[in-house]
């Protein structure tokens, strides 16, 4: 037979068994977009079983103690990790999410196939129309340089945002584009040569240019 002291703690330990499942849980901890420019905005939102406390590293003194679930705006200046942490009388739960922050935007290529249904061919010139949906960039990215891909030896006349720009081997750059967000439509055209036609094998499968992006300062 158990003992009193025995007894009270069996049930102890039982009941601390069962309280396992009564710690805090935290379901999700997102950002977005979780790639930006310094100073863009970023969402945080979270859900939990408890409120908690919200922090950053470097720190951001906005930021402090939450509900159990909700959204804030922050807007880091430098890559930050946020870290969402609840607890209560039966343990804790933490949960971090890391924002990427960016003085420029790299390098992105932009075109279509020739098979895309926007190619049109007509007039010994080959045309194709690319569009780039706005969410597709972090907030604040604009063009800095539009160039030709260093395997392309054609030339190509771009067409964005109301400017145009003719590049080719002698000037396969060009700053026509600088400052302009790249979300929207892009036309390319190539020349055809004099022995090449729209069916002709020889024709590029794609057309596609390459364009520096950068953080508005």
């Amino acid at each position: 037979m158990l003992s009193r002291c025995s007894l009270v703690k069996t049930m102890f330990l039982a009941h601390a068994s069962l309280c396992l499942a009564c710690g805090p849980k935290i379901n999700h901890l997102r950002a977005e977009p979780n790639v930006v420019c310094p100073g863009s905005p970023v969402f945080l939102s979270w859900d939990a079983s408890a409120g908690g406390t919200l922090s950053a590293t470097p720190t951001d003194s906005s930021l402090s103690d939450v509900s159990s679930a909700g959204c804030t705006r922050v807007n880091p200046r430098s890559t930050t990790r946020y870290t969402l942490e609840v607890r209560n009388l039966f343990g804790s739960d933490k949960r971090q999410v890391d924002v990427d922050v960016r003085a420029g935007g790299g390098v992105k290529e932009v075109g279509a196939s020739v098979a895309d249904p926007s190619t049109t061919c007509s007039n010994g010139k080959l045309s194709v129309s690319v569009n780039l949906p706005r969410d597709y960039w972090a907030a604040g990215l604009t063009v800095v340089k539009a160039q030709l891909p260093t395997e392309v030896h054609r030339e190509m006349r771009v067409e964005h945002a109301g400017h145009s720009a003719v590049l080719n081997d002698q000037s396969p750059a060009t700053h026509e584009f600088d400052g302009v967000v790249p979300s929207g439509s892009w036309r390319l055209t190539a020349p055809l040569t004099a022995r090449e036609g729209c069916g002709t094998p020889t024709i590029p499968h794609s057309l596609s240019i390459s364009l520096a992006l950068g953080c508005v300062e």
